[in-house]
């Protein structure tokens, strides 16, 4: 397609003739032109100099007919651009509504991810605190200087120690509500006085 001309005889079938008689606004001029000559009253019935004859009643009919035509016809041209403005607004509101549920999806992922590492850091502290102490006593044992039933009492102890903490830790879990975090309130910067 080398010109406008040939797109509009692609879009409207007809030969670049046709197309070329068209003034600019293209069918949309011609249906406004045909709009306006079917809803002339003068179409109908032509205006009479007699206010009461049979021809100025039709006039007038035709003329009332014409004018309630174009409103209704104006009514429907706002009753769509409401329609066309609440079915943009529904479809941004989804658009947001899926933005903020892909972000908050990935905002729980992490969450869990972060949560399952703090944890396995906390028990590998843990672990590594209890495997000091364990060495730490058996030194003393080999050493001699603590009697061997206190070692073992306090190897139990640490062993017990350990155990409770890791079942804390494990225990521990924090959940955040969807509802919650969705839940945005928007407020002016302005303090309320």
């Amino acid at each position: 397609m080398n010109s406008p001309k040939e797109a509009l005889q692609l879009v409207l079938g007809r030969s670049i003739s046709d197309v070329g008689g068209l003034r600019t606004g293209g069918l949309v001029t011609t249906q406004r032109e045909e709009l306006d000559k079917k809803a002339d009253p003068n179409f109908v019935a032509p205006k009479s100099w007699n206010p009461f004859s049979q021809r100025a009643r039709m006039y007038r009919s035709a003329e009332k007919a014409a004018y309630d035509g174009r409103l209704e016809m104006f009514r429907d041209q706002i009753q769509a651009v409401r329609k066309s403005n609440e079915v943009l607004n529904r479809a941004s509101i989804a658009q947001i509504a899926t933005a903020a549920e892909t972000f908050l999806t990935g905002l729980a992922a992490d969450a869990v991810r972060l949560k399952h590492k703090v944890r396995q850091d906390a028990l590998e502290g843990r672990t590594d605190g209890l495997e000091q102490a364990l060495i730490s006593l058996d030194e003393r044992r080999k050493r001699g200087v603590i009697p061997l039933d206190m070692i073992e009492a306090l190897q139990s102890n640490a062993l017990n120690a350990f155990a409770a903490d890791a079942a804390k830790i494990v225990a521990m879990d924090v959940v955040f509500k969807k509802e919650k975090l969705l839940s945005i309130e928007f407020s002016s910067a302005r303090k309320e006085e």
